[in-house]
C-alpha cells in the first residue's frame, strides 16, 4: 500500500492524540514498540519520538489488515490510517494517549526488523558494550529520547539567553595549527600536504582572541573541543562547551552574564527557581573549606583544619603529626557523622581513592560512645587531651568517622576535596543542608611559587585581559617577563 506512504502525509505523531481528538481520522507512522495479541483482537503499541499510541486491529473492520497486524513484529516500521476512538473509563494514566485507542483500518509494513538484541525500554538488561553496538536502537529507548530533547531544548536556552545580551554566535575553525600549550591535540594527516599535520582544536582559545582584536566585543559558541587526554571524571575527548570572550567589561559583568545563563540552563532542566546573585566566595575561602575551586556546595562537609590543635599539643603523642606541622605542613580532616556507616570496604575504597591523588594513604578513626578512637592504630598513641579537642573541633559524636591528612596545603586540599565528591551515593544522600543555590568562586591568581621558589602560571597566559601585541610577540614577551620574576625572586 505505497499510496498511504507516498501520497498522504502524517496527521498527527504518536505523542498528541487525546480525547478531543474522538472520531478524528488519522493517520500515524512509527516504530511498533510491542504487539500484543489476544485473539479476537490485535493490538499494537506505536511508537515515535513524542510517544506511544495504542492501535487496535479488528477483523470485524477489516480481515485483511487484521491479518497483516499478525505478522509485524516489535521494531517494525509502519504507516497506519485509522479512527480515534474514545476509551471511556478505561483511561491508561501510563500513558499520555491514554484517554484514546486509534483503531487501524489501513495498514502499510515499511520496513521489517531483526529481533532487537535487548529491549527498546527505560530498564534495559544489557551492557554498555552490546548498547553501544547497536547504537541506533539504544537511542530509541524512551529514556535516552528525553535526554536528547532536553540538551536540545537547554542549548536553544542557552542560544536565546546569550544572544540577548549582546553575544555574537560565531563559529571558529576545527583544523588548526599545533598549539604548544594546554592540552595536546589529535592530529590530522593532510592528503595535499604529505607529511603534514592538522591539529583538531582542543578550544577556540585563539581565534577567540582574534575575534576581540578585530572588535566584535562579545563572543559565545557552543562548541566543540577536542583534547588527547587521559580520561578524568569531567573530561573525555571530545566534549562541547559554552565558550565566551567579552571586552571591555568587569568581572561583575561576566559573574551577572553566567548567572542569568545558569538561571535559564535550571529552569529548563531542573524546573529550579534560581534566584541571583549567588553567594561569592574567594579562591582562597574555596580551597580551605572545601579543597575544591569549584566546591559541591549542595551539602556541608567542609575540611576542618587540625593544625593549631596539632602545635598546641606538641604533637599529642603522634610523632608525624609534630613533625609535620613543624616542616611548615598542615593537617586536616573531614567528619562524617554517624548516619554514614562507613564499611570496611568503603575505606578501602577510599584509601585507594586517596593513593590514586597521589597520596600515601587515608588516617582514619571512628569515635566511640566515650569519644575514643577506634578502627585505627593512631588510638593507642594519641594523647587524650588531644583527641577530644579534635573531637569537639570537629563536631564529631558517637558513631563519626574522621578522615584525616597531613602534608604540605596544596596536597591535603586536592585529596580532601576529592574524597569530599568521591564519597559513595549512599553516603553523600544523607548529608544535610542540600540545596541547589550556585556559588561564584573569584578567579584563582594568574601565578604562584612553587616549592622551589620558581614562579609557575596556573591560568592560561592566553587569558590575560591586557593583551596588547600579535600573539607570538606577545607570548614571548609573557614568557621572558616571567623567567625575569623567577629569577630575581630567587635571588632574593
Amino acid at each position: 500500500m505505497a499510496s498511504l506512504f507516498l501520497e498522504n502525509r502524517r496527521t498527527h505523531n504518536c505523542g498528541e492524540l487525546s480525547g478531543q481528538d474522538a472520531d478524528k481520522q488519522v493517520i500515524l507512522f512509527g516504530w511498533v514498540a510491542s504487539r500484543r495479541d489476544l485473539g479476537g483482537c490485535i493490538f499494537v503499541d506505536l511508537r515515535d519520538r513524542w510517544g506511544v499510541t495504542q492501535v487496535i486491529f479488528d477483523p470485524a473492520d477489516s480481515a485483511e489488515v487484521f491479518s497483516k497486524a499478525g505478522q509485524i513484529r516489535p521494531e517494525w516500521v509502519v504507516g497506519i490510517k485509522g479512527k480515534v476512538r474514545s476509551r471511556g473509563d478505561n483511561v491508561n494514566l501510563r500513558m499520555a494517549t491514554g484517554e484514546i485507542e486509534v483503531v487501524g483500518l489501513e495498514l502499510e509494513i515499511l520496513n521489517k526488523s531483526e529481533t532487537p538484541p535487548f529491549l527498546i525500554a527505560d530498564q534495559v538488561d544489557a551492557g554498555e558494550d552490546i548498547r553501544l553496538t547497536y547504537r541506533y536502537l539504544d537511542l530509541r529507548r524512551p529514556e535516552m529520547t528525553k535526554r536528547l530533547i532536553k540538551r536540545h531544548a537547554i542549548t536553544q536556552r542557552v542560544r536565546n539567553c546569550l544572544s540577548n545580551q549582546g553575544l555574537l554566535e560565531l563559529e571558529t575553525p576545527m583544523m588548526i595549527k599545533n598549539t604548544p600549550g594546554g592540552a595536546r591535540n589529535f592530529l590530522v594527516p593532510s592528503r595535499q600536504n604529505a607529511g603534514n599535520f592538522y591539529a583538531l582544536a582542543e578550544s577556540p582559545q585563539i581565534f577567540k582572541q582574534l575575534f576581540m582584536i578585530a572588535g566584535y566585543d562579545r563572543y559565545f559558541q557552543v562548541v566543540r573541543c577536542f583534547r588527547d587526554e587521559d580520561l578524568r571524571g569531567d573530561r573525555q575527548p571530545e566534549f562541547t562547551q559554552i565558550d565566551m570572550e567579552m571586552s571591555f567589561v568587569a568581572p561583575s559583568d561576566i559573574f551577572k552574564i553566567v548567572e542569568d545563563l545558569m538561571v535559564e540552563v535550571f529552569d529548563e532542566a531542573l524546573t529550579v527557581k534560581l534566584e541571583p546573585p549567588f553567594p561569592m566566595m574567594s579562591y582562597s575561602e574555596a580551597m580551605q573549606r572545601f579543597g575544591s575551586d569549584k566546591p559541591d556546595t549542595r551539602y556541608g562537609l567542609e575540611l576542618i583544619d587540625l593544625t593549631e590543635i596539632v602545635k598546641k599539643h606538641g604533637g599529642g603523642g603522634l610523632g608525624m603529626m609534630k613533625s609535620a606541622v613543624e616542616d611548615g605542613q598542615v593537617v586536616k580532616c573531614l567528619c562524617l557523622g554517624p548516619d554514614a556507616q562507613l564499611s570496611r570496604k568503603d575505606a578501602e575504597n577510599l584509601e585507594a581513592k586517596v593513593k590514586e591523588m597521589g597520596g600515601l594513604g587515608l588516617a582514619r578513626a571512628k569515635i566511640s560512645e566515650d569519644g575514643s578512637w577506634s578502627q585505627t592504630p593512631l588510638a593507642k598513641r594519641i594523647e587524650p587531651g588531644m583527641r577530644t579537642e579534635i573531637n569537639q573541633v570537629a563536631g564529631a559524636e558517637t558513631g563519626s568517622y574522621l578522615l584525616m591528612q597531613i602534608g604540605k596545603q596544596s596536597k591535603v586540599h586536592t585529596i580532601l576535596g576529592g574524597l569530599r565528591t568521591h564519597l559513595p551515593c549512599r553516603i553523600l544522600t544523607i548529608l544535610t543542608g542540600w540545596n541547589r543555590r550556585p556559588t561564584n568562586v573569584a578567579p584563582k591568581p594568574t601565578t604562584w611559587y612553587s616549592m622551589e621558589s620558581r614562579l609557575a602560571e596556573v591560568l592560561f597566559v592566553f587569558t590575560t585581559r591586557t593583551l596588547k601585541l600579535g600573539f607570538s610577540k606577545y607570548w614571548a614577551s609573557a614568557m621572558k617577563m616571567l623567567r625575569q620574576s623567577s629569577a630575581s625572586c630567587s635571588r632574593h
